[in-house]
């Protein structure tokens, strides 16, 4: 897997191919700056540091992330409020501020829970080709809802889900808040009748996360 880090006197730009979901938003946004294809695969001089932040911001995933130079412009800043998207053939996509075993602090993680990334646990594009589908909504819960501030940690588990702990908030991608958890633990095999939680179906079709 391959990581990119370009820089001009302004703004410092990395690309970890590891985490990348092929959201896409990058080169259908800025392909004078983001193009894999060719060399150098980005070139920060052509487009303002504006344009390259909020574009960067919209990846889903952290496969994207910049460093400000250039004083008169800010880091990104870790989201207030800790939400988890549920869309019915993507990936988990998280936003706020979270901390992922071995990996670091995240504010945008893309988790994979069709099962067959080969960048477990992060999501690498794969539920395209599998076509993979979940639930267009959760089922049914009584919804406390909660400020869901402060960090969240996250703990892939070996041939299992990934453990979570900390105030967070399920969504549909319309909006619709569907649970609001302070722990728990998030299918990534694919088989869960229960997602976006694990049912330890896992166990039953001998997931492995290491294939």
């Amino acid at each position: 897997m391959k990581n990119y880090t370009y820089s001009n006197a302004n703004i410092e730009v990395t690309f970890d191919q590891r985490k990348c979901c092929h959201a896409a938003h990058c080169f259908k946004e800025l392909p004078d700056v983001f193009d894999g294809d060719i060399d150098p695969p980005i070139r920060p001089d052509n487009a303002s540091v504006e344009e390259i932040i909020r574009v960067v911001e919209m990846c889903p995933s952290s496969a994207l992330t910049y460093r400000c130079i250039n004083p008169s412009y800010m880091d990104e800043q870790t989201p207030a409020k800790n939400e988890a998207v549920m869309s019915p053939r993507s990936p988990l996509f998280l936003r706020g501020d979270f901390l992922v075993k071995n990996e670091g602090q995240m504010n945008r993680v893309a988790l994979c829970r069709c099962g067959a990334s080969k960048s477990k646990p992060f999501c690498d594009g794969s539920h395209f080709g599998i076509k993979f589908k979940g639930p267009a909504e959760a089922a049914e819960d009584d919804i406390t809802e909660f400020e869901s501030t402060g960090q969240v940690k996250l703990t892939p588990i070996e041939n299992g889900p990934v453990a979570f702990s900390g105030k967070l908030t399920f969504k549909t991608r319309t909006g619709s808040v569907q649970y609001c958890r302070e722990k728990g633990a998030l299918c990534r095999c694919g088989a869960s009748e229960n997602k976006p939680f694990c049912d330890a179906k896992h166990r039953e079709i001998e997931f492995s996360t290491n294939t």
